[in-house]
């Protein structure tokens, strides 16, 4: 068949995502025509097939660069833990993309074994790499990256921040917050601002009551909205007294927050 035909064949298994395609489809990755071989990639990506994992990963060292983006994205969206290590390894590609790519992939395969080498590229030189690796040791949740995490907080590039607050609410079993977390909340950034509260509220830390109530007062109604959510979600009377003084709050959405703060306490 000529190579529009066999384009348009695996094109069509991948939109009917049927399982029992997914050895017919593996083969055309290495099909002679190097557009056929990325519509292939895209398909197992597609079908989310296991069974084709291993031959994404074979084609993971090729030199075509686009083959080799297809086919990490590939493996995100299959989230076959077989994928990981081989994943991680590429974390050191030359490429940017490529990195940033695989990041996102690990991501989305959500394996704490991806930790080492994810918090590694926290370092990365590329910005969008380090963001995408932040993104993702916040969807893995494990929470031995938080220290990592916190140190991202003072990235020089926002995107990075933010992401590093994002990542640090979404990690299990992390009691208390970190100091740079609760600083964050007096960065010059608003949207950096209720970043942080928002992620101090998914973390619950009764120390952090006095930072957040400071927040109560902020010039932004945003960020004093994160900050009243927040306190809603932390157990301690501490809460009390700055839901109170917010019933006088310039914003409505702040004081029916801080009402029904206090209605849920008493």
């Amino acid at each position: 068949a000529d190579v529009g035909v066999r384009g348009s064949a695996v094109w069509a298994l991948g939109q009917i995502e049927d399982p029992s395609a997914t050895g017919a489809v593996a083969a055309r990755l290495k099909d002679r025509d190097p557009g056929v071989r990325i519509l292939a990639a895209d398909a197992l990506g597609q079908i989310e097939d296991s069974a084709g994992t291993s031959a994404l990963v074979a084609v993971l060292g090729t030199d075509d660069l686009a083959l080799k983006r297809a086919a990490v994205d590939a493996l995100g969206q299959i989230e076959d833990p077989a994928a990981t290590m081989p994943l991680v390894r590429l974390l050191s590609d030359p490429n940017a993309e490529v990195r940033r790519d695989v990041a996102n992939a690990l991501g989305q395969i959500e394996d704490a074994r991806a930790v080492p080498g994810l918090v590694k590229a926290l370092g990365d030189q590329n910005a969008e790499v380090r963001e995408a690796a932040a993104n993702a040791l916040g969807q893995i949740e494990d929470p031995s990256a938080a220290r990592p995490l916190a140190q991202a907080l003072s990235d020089p590039n926002p995107a990075v921040r933010m992401a590093a607050i994002d990542a640090l609410g979404q990690l299990d079993d992390v009691t208390t917050a970190p100091p740079a977390l609760v600083a964050a909340l007096k960065n010059a950034n608003p949207e950096i601002r209720i970043r942080a509260a928002e992620a101090l509220g998914q973390i619950e830390d009764p120390n952090t009551v006095a930072a957040l109530g400071a927040a109560m007062s902020d010039p932004n109604a945003k960020v004093r909205l994160a900050a009243a959510e927040a306190l809603s979600q932390i157990e301690s009377d501490a809460v009390t007294p700055y839901f109170i003084a917010a019933m006088k709050d310039s914003s409505p959405e702040v004081r029916r927050t801080a009402a029904e703060a206090l209605g849920e306490r008493n």
